[in-house]
């Protein structure tokens, strides 16, 4: 009884092990298979890979008032409302403007595109994506089959349960 139970219980372990590393493989090859995605988004990848300046902008230098001005990338951030704007793009999109160019005030922040329609142009069909009901059905198939397996060799073999301690 108990080395049965043991030996089963062995073999159930194995049995999750097996599919947790399939799973893994399953996860590793979609997201190898995903697109590297827009060009914003593999901008953002090429500066963290060439280790970009990340949230230090360097020496910042107060210019006509209204201009952030890093003396370490040449990027020129507008101050807006007494409020330093310090998003890369906005320093990267003064950058070749030379600083007696510079608008004073700085002009207002053009709009942001739809979120929405930009999360939907970036977003993935969702059929492609690993199904987690999947993997739980055959985790459920194999442990009912495990528990199957387990009740027919008890039966086979004429074992029964332990009376209780007296």
């Amino acid at each position: 009884g108990e080395v049965t139970l043991m030996n089963t219980a062995l073999w159930f372990a194995l049995a999750c092990s097996l599919l947790a590393i399939g799973y893994g493989f399953v996860s590793v090859k979609w997201i190898l298979s995903q697109p590297d995605g827009n060009d914003r988004m593999r901008e953002i990848a090429q500066a963290i890979q060439e280790g970009g300046h990340g949230d230090d902008p360097g020496r910042l230098q107060l210019v006509r008032g209204s201009w952030l001005v890093s003396a370490d990338t040449g990027y020129k951030y507008p101050i807006r409302d007494g409020i330093p704007v310090m998003l890369v793009e906005e320093g990267a999109r003064w950058k070749d403007t030379p600083i007696d160019a510079l608008p004073v005030p700085p002009p207002a922040a053009e709009p942001v595109a739809d979120i929405r329609a930009a999360e939907a142009a970036t977003s993935q069909n969702p059929t492609t994506m690993p199904d987690y009901r999947l993997l739980l059905a055959a985790g459920a198939i194999l442990l009912f089959l495990l528990a199957v397996l387990t009740l027919g060799r008890k039966r086979s073999t004429g074992q029964q349960s332990l009376p209780p301690a007296t």
